[in-house]
């Protein structure tokens, strides 16, 4: 029995780079199984209990497409993420800036009254 390297790089939201004595893939792991280039395989609920399928030689482009339209939704899903976050601190921040501009107009137009009546007394 010869010996076997495998080794799982966790990346971020699931993603990995897993690299072995035969070369690297990356692959993405969700709660129902994962998704890599050199095949897929589907979590079935009964511990131990799991199915996997390798692509055919010649679905290469198939997998990198799959890859890369997981790819491009993990990119959606974070940047939805991300305006969920930013989107109540710019609207903080503009009403911020509209509140103090009302402020700032009423106390000047009360100095230019308050100037006005001086000057015409």
């Amino acid at each position: 029995m010869g010996f076997r390297f495998q080794r799982r790089v966790n990346l971020s939201g699931g993603w990995g780079l897993n690299t072995s004595g035969s070369g690297g893939s990356i692959s993405y792991r969700g709660r129902g199984g994962s998704v890599g280039t050199k095949g897929f395989s589907i979590r079935t609920g009964i511990p131990g209990l799991s199915f996997r399928q390798s692509w055919g030689k010649d679905a290469g482009a198939v997998a990198i497409i799959l890859v890369l339209a997981l790819a491009a939704f993990a990119v959606v899903a974070l940047m939805v993420r991300l305006l969920i976050f930013v989107v109540p601190i710019i609207w903080q921040g503009i009403a911020w800036l509209a509140l103090t501009t009302y402020d700032l107009a009423v106390y000047l137009s009360g100095r230019f009254k308050s100037w006005l009546a001086q000057r015409n007394a």
